[in-house]
């Protein structure tokens, strides 16, 4: 059976085979990675971002310096829909 390709567009030799765009060669990745550099999918920009510089974040405390919050108080939001 064979292998699925990797999504990272750097593995599967993608970084050693050349095109010609215009009069300029570049490689498969680095079409790849400027397609989502300049792509307006957020999703794509962010996989840019995390092959170019690292994983992002997922969630970023700026409140608590990572200890637990005392008196959390939580507010529920209600969409005021009929609940019959």
């Amino acid at each position: 059976m064979p292998v699925p390709a990797s999504p990272d567009p750097t593995a599967n030799g993608a970084r050693d085979k050349a095109i010609v765009i215009g009069n300029h060669k570049v490689t498969i990745a680095e079409a790849i990675l400027r397609s989502w550099a300049s792509s307006k999918n957020p999703q794509l920009q962010r996989a840019f971002v995390e092959i170019a510089f690292g994983k992002v974040p997922d969630a970023l405390d700026i409140t608590s310096k990572g200890e637990a919050l005392k008196d959390v108080v939580r507010i529920v939001v209600h969409d005021g829909g009929d609940s019959t």
